[in-house]
């Protein structure tokens, strides 16, 4: 009650004569430093005005452009990022830690968003003919991403093993 009461006082003296008149009023009546107090305002406004910083989440796509930037399949990888925000490529967590798995990728992962970072940069080792197999598989509907993603990666892996 009583800081409300000294809040609504010194809110009418701040109307009624202006902050750098109260502020030299209270300087003289406490013996201290106009600048000192200034400061002393200055870190209590920012005590105040500094909340918590909440984390703010960035897009998926956001993500995967900035991972995908200057990559030479930075087309296809765009396409898959839009088609991994609209869950149409990787849809389910599931399906993100499966492809995760197969590039031999051990991380802990929340939610998809999470794994955005990882999964284009797995992508980005990816050879432009497995990315556009991605796409075109997705658009046919007649697996799973995952499966399809699946059958690429070992068919690029089997076709690099055999040249070897």
């Amino acid at each position: 009650m009583k800081s409300e009461l000294l809040q609504i006082e010194v809110d009418l003296l701040l109307v009624k004569y202006g902050e750098a008149a109260v502020l030299k009023a209270l300087a003289t009546a406490t013996g201290a430093n106009e600048t000192i107090l200034r400061e002393r305002i200055k870190s209590l406004q920012g005590a105040k005005a500094a909340p918590k910083a909440q984390r703010v989440q960035k897009q998926p796509i956001d993500v995967a452009k900035a991972v995908i930037e200057s990559s030479p399949n930075e087309d296809l990888l765009a396409k898959l990022a839009v088609l991994y925000q609209n869950k149409q490529f990787l849809p389910q967590l599931k399906d993100v830690k499966k492809l995760l798995g197969r590039f031999n990728i051990e991380k802990t992962i929340r939610n998809r968003s999470d794994a955005t970072k990882t999964v284009f940069e797995s992508l980005k080792n990816c050879s432009r003919d497995d990315l556009m197999g991605f796409i075109s598989d997705l658009s046919t509907g007649d697996k799973s991403s995952f499966a399809t993603l699946a059958d690429h990666i070992m068919g690029s892996h089997d076709r690099k093993s055999s040249n070897n």
